[in-house]
């Protein structure tokens, strides 16, 4: 059977029918064939996403996870799987890197396990089964550590959200364990004394993945997805392992208390849900399995569940159940919550028949209630309880327990004499009316009660009701101080002891009852100022009464604005209240219109108050300005954000009065940033201020107004836009003449054109596509405008560049429209003015190059990171920068010292380098003779004048053109098919540079009268004064020319006559002999008579 054939065979059912093939064999085959059922899913065409995860879960999923796996066979396939796993975690494809983690998470405890129990078998019974290789170990840890590291590579949330369920796994299983269940696979199964598995270091793993857990939850980078991946991942880990409770839960409670400013409120509000659903499922945990690590954390965890508004009857059942240990009220719980039965179930009747019948079970029940203590429960919790049980009895069991306990509380007066009047009064309160109680025959006569409304009281005149009403203002606004909240006002008791204090404190909740007195105070306050008791008709006298008291109150709400502040927010509200009341009465405009216009009478009582309110706030915070406070006071900000309705007209003059003041500048910017975000209904008009804010002429005002507006930028889904459209809009202007001149003949200022774009700018940093909009608007702005933005882009592209919007700004250069290139160009300098320059700003650029057909200026400015062939390649571009001018030559001066300069430290490098890296690093060394040789060999291609000005650049540097460089340029040129025109006039260089060089050129001088040099006339000419520069070291190359071109140089160059003549004359015989033609050359020549021993020369050669 060839398992590799039946899966070439297959297609789209090829994992299936492997897998049944393997099963059959029980598994025999696969140490043979797993890399060939590798190789067959990765190799095309099937090596797709779906072939990929496919291959994970025949390998993972159906044999290494199925229990029926023998154990050697399983440890023969380990080293391939885990090979496998790390090639597809580094898969491009997300899904594939998320199935490859998954399948980790559950690969690793299996591979975790073998490494330990095989070797306790081997160490207690006779050795059948071989030892685990430790590189299986290494090979598992490495896999490990590519799994966490895709937590820093990934940039997708899908992925990371495995990476922490693969951090939990890690935590549970590298952690110990004593009571460990069967099954479960610990650290506390691992042997003390195996050979490579160090329990301290496991143990240290485990908890780094757990503080890499908890870190999510601080991580400002990360988003409300993961965080809430994290808490759930963190409750197993709270269950399992209770030295990692505390720290987990105190975690969870700071992030509730004092979540992350940079999630969103959806985010926020998810990972709350996470939390809060983890701290009811502690609450429920049996006393099986309660931990004693939550104790301590359960008062606070019980009220952070009742402010995120969890129902108390939740909480006290869940309670219970973790006391008591009993499901079945956890049961019951769900069933009310999902609707299928009521809250109290136990209907009138049969609760009567229960108290008359008790059984055992009722008994039972009722003795547990009595041992549970109401003041253990939380406040809302026992509230809730009432109600429902109140709810539950009918009308008739109600009316008939009021009477019997009127009955029993009448029986109880009659026994003590000592008893007022005033509770014969309440009973009669408490006693259902006549018709519904039963019929009691009196024992006895009873005495007439008191009531008060049967005493007769005189009428008070219109003027003592006035005073009355006044003193009862008074009185109230006297009781103040009942009301105010302190610190000690939940102290518990000193007499209870400290156990019991404690769980008093965690129940108690006087803030929220002191709270709801000081609110039902304040509202009886105000309602007695607004309209006083029985106010008949409007008499002079209550009006200016009212007006007294009205006075009477704001005054005493200014005195302490702070502390009184929410007693102001309840009389705007409750003016409103009225004032809404009677325009609806009215019928003279519909609800929604009430707000665009105020100007009525039914609001101006309400506009009164809020203008006065107003101008005392404003006075306020002016007087802290010397307390240091000015700027930072938020009352003025939270007044107008809780105030009912703020008119528009106020809104406009206080808060641009803030704005403009210098002082209380970042008050009222923060204040239009509130009121946009709190107040839709406003957002229109102060979202207009602060943008018109975005453009001033004041720089301060103008920055600290586009720092704000920034903000909303891919934040905001609603004001975002809004921001976006309106920078355009301002940069758009920049097109046209300036705002007010209709003739078009004014100029744009330079500030004025900043003030236009510095808002565009600044959202562009927030959304990097913007910089397409910048490109393609550039080619149209007046020259004045494009001179502006080209000087003040660069902050702009170096923001984006360091801040990993690298790519956003290089796809917008990349595809530049016509007209913006002196813009596209600016970008590109700002991007390579570094030492290092990225290697996506190189390929950009090069492939600007080729697609706008760019002239080397650009690529100069990446001239350090092209490679020698890139080099060579854009080295005639480079070459026709040089027209002439000054800044031309310097620039492509500088661009070639910057690659010589840098391939000399490539070639330094290179020798410190071993290997095959040091022979590497020299194949790619380009050297200056290469480009020496590169550019005399560019004639044909560019003008010769732009080569000649190349090779004067190069010898222009000695320093880096050195004798051994040039040396090597000129061989190699030599040796060429064609020689380069500029070739001889290059050797005349390198003589006059370096002298040293004669003999090497003599030796270049043969080789040119072997490839016949006067053929060339200009390479002839340049041979004739190189001889003439050399001599008399060129003379021994002279005389091996042939008769023309020797009569030429002589024609050309009289003066070697001479000097020629003296040396062929000093000659050694044997090779006068061969000069025989030379020597009557140069007697024909000479002028002057011979001397005696030229003439024995000439003797002895005739």
């Amino acid at each position: 059977m060839n398992i590799g054939a039946a899966s070439l065979g297959a297609d789209a059912d090829w994992a299936a029918q492997t897998l049944a093939m393997l099963r059959a064999s029980q598994y025999q085959l696969l140490p043979s064939s797993v890399a060939t059922i590798v190789q067959h899913a990765l190799a095309p065409p099937q090596g797709s996403d779906l072939s990929k995860t496919a291959l994970i879960a025949l390998l993972i999923d159906s044999c290494v996870l199925d229990p029926n796996m023998p154990k050697g066979i399983l440890l023969s396939v380990l080293a391939p799987v885990i090979d496998t796993l790390a090639f597809l975690l580094a898969d491009p494809s997300p899904a594939v890197t998320k199935r490859a983690i998954q399948a980790a998470t559950a690969f690793y405890p299996v591979a975790f396990e073998t490494m330990f129990v095989l070797f306790e078998v081997f160490c207690n019974v006779v050795a059948t089964i071989p030892l685990v290789d430790a590189s299986i170990w290494v090979k598992l840890t490495q896999l490990k550590a590519a799994v966490i590291s895709c937590w820093q590579s990934a940039k997708n949330d899908g992925v990371k959200v495995h990476v922490v369920k693969f951090l939990q796994m890690l935590a549970l299983v590298q952690s110990q364990n004593p009571n460990a269940v069967p099954g479960e696979i610990t650290l506390s199964l691992c042997p003390p004394n195996h050979p490579y598995l160090v329990l301290a270091d496991l143990q240290r793993e485990s908890l780094e993945a757990f503080a890499q857990l908890l870190a999510i939850l601080t991580d400002t980078n990360c988003s409300g997805a993961l965080m809430t991946a994290s808490v759930n991942a963190l409750f197993p880990i709270i269950r399992a392992r209770p030295i990692y409770t505390a720290p987990a839960l105190e975690c969870m409670i700071s992030w509730i208390r004092s979540p992350p400013s940079h999630l969103s409120p959806l985010q926020a509000k998810n990972v709350t849900r996470a939390i809060r659903n983890e701290f009811l499922a502690i609450l429920s945990l049996s006393a099986s399995t309660k931990l004693p690590e939550t104790t301590q954390f359960i008062p606070t965890i019980t009220e952070i569940l009742i402010n995120q508004g969890v129902k108390g009857y939740e909480i006290s059942t869940r309670v219970k159940a973790r006391d008591m240990g009993k499901k079945v009220l956890l049961d019951e719980l769900q069933q009310q919550e999902s609707g299928l039965i009521p809250p109290v179930q136990t209907a009138p009747v049969a609760l009567a028949q229960s108290s008359q019948h008790p059984t055992a079970s009722t008994q039972h029940n009722v003795m547990n209630l009595h041992a549970a203590s109401v003041s253990h429960l939380p406040l809302d919790t026992v509230v809730e309880a009432v109600t429902q049980g109140l709810l539950a009895v009918s009308n008739e069991a109600w009316v008939a327990g009021l009477a019997k306990f009127a009955e029993a509380l009448r029986v109880l007066e009659r026994d003590r004499p000592s008893t007022t009047g005033a509770l014969g009064s309440q009973l009669n309160r408490l006693a259902p009316p006549p018709s519904a109680m039963p019929t009691v025959i009196p024992q006895q006569e009873e005495e007439p009660e008191f009531d008060p409304a049967t005493i007769e009281v005189a009428q008070l005149s219109l003027e003592d009701r006035v005073t009355t009403w006044k003193d009862a203002v008074l009185r109230v606004l006297e009781t103040e101080p009942l009301f105010e909240y302190s610190s000690n006002a939940g102290a518990a008791p000193t007499s209870l002891s400290a156990g019991d204090a404690a769980s008093l404190q965690s129940t108690m909740n006087p803030a929220e009852s002191l709270l709801a007195a000081r609110t039902g105070w304040m509202l009886l306050l105000i309602r007695l100022c607004m309209e006083p008791p029985n106010f008949e008709s409007a008499d002079g006298e209550w009006i200016t009464a009212i007006s007294e008291l009205r006075e009477k109150l704001f005054e005493f709400i200014v005195e302490r604005f702070r502390i009184r502040y929410e007693l102001a927010i309840l009389w705007l509200h409750e003016e409103y209240r009225v004032a809404l009341k009677s325009s609806r009465k009215n019928k003279r405009r519909k609800i929604d219109e009430i707000a665009a216009t105020v100007d009525e009478k039914e609001f101006a009582s309400y506009q009164s108050l809020f203008h006065k309110i107003l101008a005392s706030l404003k006075g306020e915070v002016k007087s802290d300005k010397e307390n240091t406070t000015a700027g930072l006071d938020r009352t003025f900000t939270k007044f107008l954000i809780d105030a009912p309705m703020v008119p528009i007209k106020a809104l406009s003059n206080a808060v641009k009065e803030y704005c403009e003041d210098s002082q209380r500048m970042l008050l009222g910017l923060s204040t239009l940033r509130d009121l946009v975000n709190l107040r839709p209904a406003m957002r229109h008009v102060c979202l207009g201020i602060l943008l018109d804010y975005c453009t001033v002429s004041d720089k301060i005002l103008r920055s600290n107004a586009i720092l704000v507006a920034r903000r909303w930028i891919s934040d905001h889904s609603t004001v975002g836009p809004i921001v976006e459209s309106h920078a355009y809009s301002m940069l758009q202007k920049l097109c046209g003449p300036p705002d007010g001149d209709e003739d078009g003949g004014a100029a744009w200022e330079e500030i004025d054109c900043i003030r236009h774009f510095e808002l565009f700018l600044s959202v562009t940093s927030k959304k990097p596509a913007l910089m397409n909009s910048l490109l393609e608007t550039f080619s149209k702005f007046v020259p004045e405008a494009a001179s502006a933005i080209v000087a003040h882009i660069e902050p702009l592209v170096r923001s984006l560049a360091g801040s990993g919007h690298l790519i956003a700004v290089l796809d917008a250069v990349r595809v530049f429209p016509e007209g913006s290139g002196v813009l596209g160009r600016k970008i590109v300098d700002v991007l390579t003015d570094k030492e290092v320059i990225e290697r996506e700003v190189v390929e950009t650029v090069v492939e600007m190059s080729s697609a706008h057909d760019l002239d080397g200026s650009w690529l100069l400015r990446v001239v350090s990171g092209l490679n020698k062939h890139q080099v060579l390649q854009f080295l005639p571009k480079f070459i026709s920068l040089l027209d002439g001018s000054e800044e031309r030559e310097v620039l492509v001066e500088q661009g070639l010292i910057k690659i010589l300069t840098l391939e000399s430290q490539a070639a330094a490098s290179a020798e410190a380098a071993v290997g095959s890296r040091k022979q590497n690093v020299v194949d790619r060394r380009l050297t200056p003779a290469d480009i020496l040789i590169a550019i005399h060999n560019l004639e044909g291609t560019i003008d010769l004048k732009m080569c000649l000005e190349g090779t004067k650049l190069c010898i222009k540097h000695p320093e880096i053109f050195k004798q051994e460089s040039l040396a090597i340029a000129i061989q190699q040129l030599v040796e060429q098919q064609k020689i380069p025109t500029l070739f001889m006039r290059t050797v005349l260089e390198s003589i006059k540079l370096y002298p040293g060089l004669s003999a090497f050129i003599n030796g270049i001088l043969t080789r040119l009268i072997s490839k016949r040099v006067w053929v060339n006339s200009n390479l002839w000419k340049g041979f004739v004064i190189c001889c003439k520069l050399t001599a008399p070291t060129s003379f021994s190359v002279i005389i091996t020319l042939p008769k023309p071109q020797l009569e030429d140089i002589l024609v050309r160059e009289p003066s070697l006559k001479p000097r020629l003549y003296e040396y062929v004359t000093g000659l050694p015989s044997a090779m006068r002999l061969r000069a025989k033609n030379l020597m009557q050359l140069l007697q024909e020549e000479v002028a002057q008579p011979p001397s005696p021993l030229q003439r024995h020369h000439q003797q002895q050669l005739v």
